[in-house]
């Protein structure tokens, strides 16, 4: 399974899994559960960028 960007024209690897482990595909808890810690650790990427432009900005 993967997720499109659009905006950053990219394609990100979320889940590989076997039939042998899942018939058909992941449950909808098991999906939210990962999609869920994709944003969160998104969203710590965009504030750490955040505070790492604002110090280098006060550097200048």
């Amino acid at each position: 399974m993967y997720l499109v960007d659009r905006e950053k024209c990219e394609i990100e690897l979320v889940w590989i899994y076997t039939h042998e482990e899942f018939p058909k595909r992941p449950s909808d808890k098991d999906l939210k559960q990962i999609l869920d810690a994709i944003q969160q650790a998104r969203e710590d990427e965009d504030g750490d960028r955040i505070e790492s432009q604002d110090s280098e900005k006060e550097q200048e």
